[in-house]
Formats: C-alpha cells, sequence, structure tokens
C-alpha cells in the first residue's frame, strides 16, 4: 500500500479490491468503501444485530462496552470478526461511519452494492430489510482468519 500505517490489511482484502478495480467500473477509493461498509453490515449479520439501524455499525467497531444482550456472549468465529473487522474500517466515530454511508449510496453504482437505502433518516433503516445479495463474495471476507 502506498499509505504508511501500522496495519496491512489481509491478502484477500486487498486481492478484492484489485479485483473490484480492474474488472468493474470502481475506482480504487470506492472499491476499498464498497467492501469496508459492506464487512460493517456483514459483521452486524454475523453477531445476529441485522435488525439494528444501518447507522449502527460504528458502535460496534469504536470498542465501546455495549450492554446489548446479542453481544454478551460471542463464540470465538464472532469475537474473531469484531477484531478482524475493527482492523479494516476506519470507521469507528458516528459521522465518519455516516459519511461513508453517503458516499456509499451516491458514488457506489447499485448494481455493485449488496445493500440498498435512503440517505436521509437513516437512524429508521433497518439493516436486514435495506440487503439484497448481488455480490456474496463481499460478505464472506468477515470470516477471514486471523489479520
Amino acid at each position: 500500500m502506498s499509505q504508511m500505517t501500522l496495519f496491512e490489511p489481509p491478502v484477500i482484502f486487498t486481492k478484492r479490491i484489485k479485483e473490484l478495480k480492474d474488472n468493474s467500473e470502481l475506482n480504487r477509493e470506492q472499491a476499498q468503501l464498497l467492501l469496508q461498509v459492506e464487512l460493517g453490515f456483514a459483521l452486524m449479520e454475523c453477531l445476529g444485530i441485522d435488525d439494528e439501524p444501518v447507522t449502527a455499525v460504528w458502535a460496534i467497531l469504536s470498542g465501546m462496552p455495549l450492554r446489548h444482550p446479542r453481544l454478551q456472549n460471542l463464540d470465538e468465529s464472532q469475537r474473531r470478526a469484531v477484531a478482524n473487522a475493527r482492523q479494516i474500517i476506519p470507521f469507528s466515530a458516528r459521522f465518519v461511519w455516516l459519511g461513508a454511508l453517503r458516499f456509499y449510496i451516491r458514488n457506489i453504482p447499485q448494481n455493485w452494492r449488496n445493500y440498498d437505502f435512503n440517505i436521509q433518516d437513516l437512524d429508521s433503516q433497518i439493516l436486514h430489510a435495506a440487503k439484497s445479495l448481488r455480490h456474496q463474495v463481499h460478505q464472506n471476507l468477515i470470516y477471514m482468519k486471523a489479520v
């Protein structure tokens, strides 16, 4: 990667960004944001909390202790998914996540998105209702092993 970071994303993630960039009308920024947003949504599904608003992902990414009943007894694969997502998805603040959602809807062509929602009143739009799975491979990245 061209940026200096303490963390290099997994090869499977960077490979998928390159595939999207090379085989679609998406540029690198669009491809990366597409995967990051959809990984956030896939994480919510993995944790069994896809009945929350599309805006809720940032709270999981933030690392704040959350007293949600379904988050109290995560199994090993779910804890690993959370850890992976926190390393790959840089949207752990509410307004940064909201900006990413707006970019996703405005700049990613609908035929490449697995989710569709209106950018107005994001807090009232439930994640599982926004899903229209077109590209399963985006979802599968959340289950990768160690990062």
